[in-house]
């Protein structure tokens, strides 16, 4: 102790300054600091509090974007299958009500009914399409391909549209390109465009198509129709997005979601698709990966 040592070796600078003025240096010292770890632990706990939040928002904002995403796709979904069922069920209770059914009246019945059956087939058949692609993601198998070959076949599956609407399907400027890909998904992307770009076209017109290599192969599908509005252009990816009906003179009998399904195949070959449109036809542009 500070006593037996002044008694052992005699006293030392400071030995007769007060116990009672050490003590209350330490007590200063001792409050200042507990007052100094307050602070700084509250502001700590205020600086995570903060982070949190806003790491939080961040974090469930993307889950908060699928659960909105999820909830509006099944409510679109439930109402164009609702359409053509109660359609169905409506052409049905009309024709048993009638007094003298004949055999002509029973085959209008039947053929309006199949082709509303065709309706709901497509569109389950999209819908698998879009869950497909988004379930296989990046576990597509690719390979390098010719993209003569793809239009070849994509132009081969929309044969009986163009003929009947009388449109060419133009190809040009694509030999020796070439790419890494799904050769499938890709021949569906290129079906659609062609599908799309023929629905919207007049009779006796032509779709374009073209190739350009650089660091990517972009691709371009230009229609001779009526365009598409500037105000709906960010939309029409959107699934179950339909661009007004007055773009034709038709019914063109889809549902929305293949513009949807060719973006979805782009985005999973690691590209980009845009539109550029004006009332005398549109363009869509394809930007793919070379490697």
């Amino acid at each position: 102790s500070r006593d037996r040592a002044i008694q052992y070796f005699g006293s030392f600078p400071g030995s007769d300054i007060p116990t009672a003025v050490d003590e209350q240096l330490i007590n200063e010292a001792r409050t200042r600091l507990l007052g100094d770890l307050v602070i700084l632990n509250t502001c700590i706990l205020l600086a995570a509090g903060v982070a949190g939040y806003f790491l939080a928002g961040r974090t469930l904002t993307p889950i908060k974007k699928m659960v909105e995403d999820q909830s509006r796709f099944f409510g679109d979904a439930s109402h164009e299958l609702k359409t053509p069922i109660t359609s169905l069920k409506s052409e049905i209770e009309i024709y048993f009500r009638q007094r003298k059914k004949t055999i002509k009246d029973a085959d209008s019945v039947i053929k309006s009914n199949l082709e509303e059956v065709n309706r709901m087939q497509n569109l389950i058949n999209n819908l698998l399409t879009l869950a497909t692609l988004e379930k296989v993601g990046e576990k597509l198998e690719f390979e390098r391909l010719e993209l003569t070959d793809i239009l070849k076949d994509a132009a081969k599956s929309v044969q009986s549209l163009a003929k009947k609407k009388k449109t060419r399907i133009v190809i040009r400027d694509v030999k020796h390109a070439q790419l890494n890909g799904n050769y499938n998904s890709l021949v569906q992307l290129f079906t659609i465009l062609f599908e799309n770009a023929i629905k919207y076209s007049k009779d006796n017109s032509s779709v374009t198509t073209s190739a350009k290599m650089g660091n990517f192969l972009t691709v371009k599908v230009e229609d001779k129709g009526v365009g598409i509005p500037e105000e709906e252009i960010e939309y029409i990816f959107d699934r179950f997005y339909r661009v007004d009906k007055s773009r034709t003179s038709g019914e063109t009998g889809g549902f929305g979601l293949g513009l949807s399904i060719a973006k979805e195949i782009v985005t999973l070959h690691g590209g980009e698709i845009s539109v550029k449109s004006s009332d005398k036809g549109s363009t869509f542009i394809i930007d793919l990966p070379v490697f």
